[in-house]
């Protein structure tokens, strides 16, 4: 679980959206199944590829959470600043 959540971590990081590192992620896990499928002795599953989904999904809510957190507390400190004070009271 490791790599796939730090491979969709890395791909967020370069500058994907959510949906782009998640499905490339998922894609190659599912290829890899694919594979599996016709190779003796090994059993394909699909929770990979749905780990790797689900994983992507959460680093997203917990990046969305840390922006929403870090707005939120944005304005308090704006205008506890004493400049930006002296500019409100200019206009």
């Amino acid at each position: 679980m490791f790599w796939y959540r730090s491979a969709a971590w890395l791909l967020r990081a370069a500058g994907w959206r959510l949906a782009r590192p998640a499905v490339a992620v998922a894609l190659l896990l599912g290829a890899i199944e694919v594979i599996q499928i016709h190779l003796p002795g090994s059993v394909a599953e699909i929770t990979d590829p749905l780990l790797a989904l689900i994983l992507a999904v959460t680093l997203e809510l917990s990046q969305y959470l840390q922006n929403l957190r870090s707005n939120s507390l944005a304005p308090k400190s704006l205008l506890n600043n004493d400049s930006f004070k002296a500019q409100l009271a200019k206009n």
